[in-house]
């Protein structure tokens, strides 16, 4: 259902731009394989960082 719900939203910004940008979380392997079939490639990338926070 996801890639069905791309596929319309893609013809109707394509209708009124040139191309389509798009932000993903790389750990959303779902998300990140349906964006890949479609045609999608990687051309900027983000490394996020997390570390514990104590209380105390």
């Amino acid at each position: 259902m996801g890639q069905e719900l791309m596929l319309l939203a893609l013809a109707e910004a394509r209708a009124m731009r040139d191309g389509v940008v798009l932000d993903v979380d790389s750990g959303n392997a779902p998300a990140y394989h349906i964006y890949q079939k479609l045609g999608f490639c990687v051309t900027f990338q983000v490394d996020y960082f997390r570390a514990p926070v104590c209380a105390g």
